[in-house]
C-alpha cells in the first residue's frame, strides 16, 4: 500500500474514531448538520490526548476525496475502483474512458461492520480521475451522492437500494 493510500485510510479511521469516541451530534453532510462547519456538541475535550485518540475500527476504501457523512448510527463514504484491465494515463486529460466503478459504502458507526455498498458502473474521463470528490448528504431516510462523472444518485439510507436510483446519469442524459 502506497504512503498517500495508507494516509488516506489513516485519515478516514481517525475521522470515523472522532465522532464515536465523543458521543459527537451526527454530521449528515460536508460543513454538518448546518452546513456551516460549526460544530455544536457539548463536553467537547479541549485537547487531544497524547497518544491521540482510540481507533475503534478501520475500514479500506478505494481512491476517493469523499469525506465521511454521520447519520442515525451509520457512516456513508464513496470511493471509486479502476477496472483491473484499465491502464491509468501517467499524467493530464486521458484520451480515452478509463474504465471504473463507483461504490457508496454505509458502515455501522460502533463496529465499522458494511452494511450495504452500493456499486455502479462509471468509467472516467477526466484530468485527474481519483474518485469522486463529495461528500454524501443523509436527510428524511435518504443518502444522496454525486459522482465525479455528475452521476447524482438518490439511496434508501437504511438498505442501499434505489429511492430514484440514478437521479441525473450524464452519459444517457436521464
Amino acid at each position: 500500500m502506497s504512503l498517500p493510500t495508507k494516509l488516506m485510510v489513516g485519515t478516514f479511521g481517525l475521522m470515523l474514531a472522532l465522532p464515536i469516541a465523543l458521543r459527537a451530534d451526527d454530521w449528515p453532510q460536508w460543513l454538518g448538520p448546518q452546513r456551516d462547519s460549526i460544530w455544536r456538541e457539548t463536553g467537547i475535550v479541549k485537547a487531544l490526548p497524547k497518544d491521540g485518540l482510540p481507533v475503534v475500527w478501520r475500514k479500506p476504501v478505494a481512491q476517493g476525496y469523499s469525506g465521511p457523512a454521520v447519520a442515525a448510527g451509520r457512516v456513508y463514504v464513496t470511493d471509486w475502483v479502476v477496472d483491473k484491465e484499465a491502464k491509468k494515463p501517467e499524467s493530464g486529460f486521458p484520451r480515452n474512458k478509463l474504465a471504473g466503478t463507483e461504490r457508496v459504502h454505509c458502515f455501522d458507526e460502533k463496529t465499522g461492520e458494511t452494511l450495504w455498498t452500493h456499486t455502479y458502473d462509471c468509467p472516467y474521463s477526466v484530468s485527474y480521475p481519483g474518485g469522486p470528490r463529495t461528500t454524501p448528504t443523509v436527510k428524511d431516510g435518504k443518502v444522496y451522492t454525486l459522482g465525479t462523472m455528475g452521476d447524482l444518485l438518490c439511496l434508501d439510507a437504511a438498505k442501499g437500494n434505489g429511492v430514484h436510483e440514478i437521479l441525473y446519469h450524464p452519459r444517457t442524459r436521464k
